[in-house]
């Protein structure tokens, strides 16, 4: 699972647009999205199909292909963040950056 960094999620909003393993996927807030493409290889309408050697997690694959399905939700939050004494406003209270709003 991939989770959108603020930075990420405000670009996405802007563009309806998000990038993930390098493939630009149309978004609309509030929507879900459900998406699939070959990350390594192809296969085409006909059933043929395109190989190649690659690494996948921590597995080697030889002659093979790979398809990714992926489902996008972006959705707007707003959330206020009280921050504890001695604590940046900018951080959350587990230490990762804040993300206020999208």
């Amino acid at each position: 699972m991939k989770e959108l960094i603020l930075k990420e999620c405000r670009l996405a909003m802007k563009t309806g647009k998000v990038s993930i393993s390098g493939k630009e996927i149309d978004v609309e807030v509030g929507q879900k999205r459900d998406f699939s493409f070959y990350s390594h290889g192809w296969v085409d309408k006909e059933g043929n199909c395109g190989t190649e050697n690659f690494v996948s997690g921590e597995a080697y694959f030889e002659d093979s292909y790979e398809r990714t399905f992926v489902n996008v939700h972006i959705d707007k939050i707003r959330a206020s963040i009280t921050p504890r004494p001695g604590m940046s406003p900018s951080t959350t209270a587990s230490g990762h950056p804040s993300t206020t709003k999208c």
